[in-house]
Order: C-alpha cells, then structure tokens, then sequence
C-alpha cells in the first residue's frame, strides 16, 4: 500500500501516471489507498490552478498599466491579451472551484507588483499607478477608437509589434496574418509568420529543456539514494524520455545539437531541484549523454528489487 509520501512522488512525477495509479487501487478495492492518491492528486492540481491563476492575473494587470500610462500605443494586441488573460482565469475556475474570488484577492497584491515591475521593464519608463480595482481588472470595458479599429488590419506593424504580439498569443498572430493576406500586405504578413515562427521555436526550445532538466533531475534522485529508486521514479524517467522523443520528432526546429547547448543550464536546475525534494545538499553533479539518454534505470530497479 502507497504512503502519503510515495502518492506526492507520483503526483510530483505525472498526474496521468498518478490517475492510473488510482484507478488500479479502486480495481484492487483498494478504497483508502485510491483516496489518498485523489486526495495528494487534487491538491496538486489546485496548486498548479493557483499558480496558473496568478500568472494570468500578473499578465492581465500588466497590459492594463501599460494601457493607462501609455495610451498612444494602445493597440489590438493589447486588447486581445487582455481579453484572453480575463478568459483563462474565469476558465480556470470554472473548471476548479476551489480557485474562488478570494483565491485571487490573495494572490492581487503579489501579482500587482509582478504587473507593475514588468510594465515599467517594457514600457521603459515609471507608471504612475499605485493599485488596481477588481472592476478595472475584470469589469472594466477597454477599447479603441473605431478609426483605429477598422485601419488596423491595413496598418504597417513594426517589427516590435510582431514581436509583441507572437510573444503573447500564436492564435492571435496566426489570426493577424490571415487579416494581412486577406488585406493583400504580403510583406506584412510574411513578417508576421517569421515572428510566429520564432516564437514557436523558442517556445519548443523552452519545453525541450524542461523536459530535459525533469529527465535529469530523476536520474539524480535515483543515483543519490536507495530509497529513491522506485517504480514512480522509473516511470518518470521513461515518461521524460518519450516526451522529448516527441518534442525532437515532432518539431522539425529542433535537434539534439540543442540539448546540447542548454545542457549545463538544465543540469544545474536540475540539481537544484533535486537537493529541494530530497533534502540532501549535493556534490557537483556531472551527467553523461549515456546516463541521460541510455541507461536502463527500469532493468536496474528489477535488480535492486531482487
């Protein structure tokens, strides 16, 4: 039977693999044990909600103090990111109803200033405001002059702009350079797709070295002790592996040279990572392709099993 401690590895490892788990504790009739592991499961995802949550609510507020300190760059692109940062959060807590008002208020003060630090970064000057309404967050109705709305598919967007906007939403930019070929500006949207193309292969190098520094960070656990070469770790070592087979498979922009030159990067993170779950302060730690990549970590937990 699961401890408390074996069901928050698991979670920490994979939710998909966590629900499995508890589905075959509730096949084996297992109901205490499938409650804890729902239990450990719930929580997690409500921290992941919480953190996504805050996230949004950073970037919706960040795009309003742009908004009011900046009006003569007020933009679509603004607009529509405030409008999705606004809908994500009231997905998420339609889909969570532990993430409730108050969950937000909590996180308002932590998230103005994330809003606030950001802003000032981009814009490149001070803003002048102290605080945000809820109803300037959430009720508030922003919008642009209907001269500026109907001229801005046929306006030229200057290269930050693009930037800007593949930056926020890949929809969004897929959908302006639609609104550009529509509008005959082959230029502009040839422009447009080279930014959405970037962004997409910063966005595919940025999940690759997540996957990468996870994949290490297990591999680190494993060889630091005994108690932590489990099934779950090997799990997770493999499920690692096949995500980044994806990843390389499946995105043309990517290749192995990559991994490569993040490599020392993903491994300090990883090490990190590592003295924090375990609580045990690590040596430097050096990994091989081999170690990363090759080692059978499923055939040596049958042997250390025996």
């Amino acid at each position: 039977m699961k401890t408390q401690q074996d069901w928050q590895e698991l979670v920490f490892s994979s939710h998909y693999l966590t629900a499995a788990a508890i589905k075959t504790e509730l096949q084996d009739g297992n109901v205490e044990a499938a409650m804890l592991g729902t239990t450990e499961l719930m929580e997690a995802m409500s921290k992941i909600d919480r953190r996504a949550v805050k996230s949004h609510l950073a970037v919706l507020m960040m795009h309003i103090i742009k908004w009011k300190t900046q009006p003569h760059k007020r933009s679509n692109s603004w607009l529509q990111t405030i409008d999705n940062a606004r809908d994500e959060i009231r997905d998420i807590q339609e889909d969570t109803p532990s993430i409730t008002d108050n969950v937000i208020r909590e996180a308002w003060d932590t998230a103005f200033k994330r809003a606030l630090r950001n802003a000032e970064r981009e814009m490149g000057e001070k803003s002048h405001a102290v605080s945000l309404t809820w109803q300037e967050v959430f009720d508030d109705e922003y919008f642009l002059p209907r001269l500026n709305t109907i001229s801005f598919s046929t306006t030229m967007k200057t290269h930050q702009d693009w930037q800007e906007l593949a930056s926020t939403s890949h929809y969004q930019t897929a959908f302006e350079v639609r609104q550009e070929l529509y509008a005959g500006n082959m230029q502009e949207a040839i422009a447009g797709v080279t930014e959405l193309i970037d962004a997409l292969t910063r966005s595919d190098k940025r999940a690759l070295k997540a996957q990468v520094s996870r994949l290490m960070k297990h591999i680190i656990k494993w060889n630091t002790a005994p108690q932590y070469r489990t099934v779950a770790c090997s799990l997770s070592i493999l499920d690692a592996r096949r995500e980044i087979n994806y990843l390389l498979e499946d995105t043309p922009s990517l290749a192995k040279g990559d991994i490569q030159n993040f490599w020392q990067a993903a491994l300090e993170a990883a090490s990190i990572e590592a003295e924090i779950e375990t609580g045990i302060e690590l040596p430097p730690i050096r990994l091989s392709w081999a170690q990363v990549f090759e080692d059978k970590y499923s055939q040596k937990i049958l042997a250390h099993a025996e």
